[in-house]
């Protein structure tokens, strides 16, 4: 399967393109992050974090399989932060890069 998939507007950017083979399983994906809020995370990960603040830039590449994934890029956490939906408790990052 190709995959080319973008989400372009005022809460960031995000890029996708590459490939899945469906039969074997394997990746070949790259992928940009500009000012990406983290709060569009936060409905797909209903129940796990809420209220997520900042934003995430960066690029990464994923290759090897489904099971297996191998990532390798950067992301850069600019004043991050989230509650952790089985504690209530807010845990950020006011920089970091990864």
């Amino acid at each position: 399967i190709n995959i080319d998939a973008a989400l372009k507007g005022q809460r960031g950017n995000f890029s996708a393109k590459g490939t899945y083979g469906i039969e074997a399983g394997d990746l070949d994906l790259k992928a940009d992050v500009s000012r990406l809020k983290l709060a569009l995370l936060d409905p797909f990960m209903f129940g796990l974090i809420e209220e997520s603040r900042g934003e995430l830039t960066g690029d990464f590449r994923i290759k090897g399989t489904a099971d297996a994934p191998l990532v390798d890029g950067a992301l850069v956490l600019d004043s991050i932060s989230t509650v952790l939906g089985i504690s209530g408790v807010r845990y950020g990052v006011l920089k970091g890069k990864n």
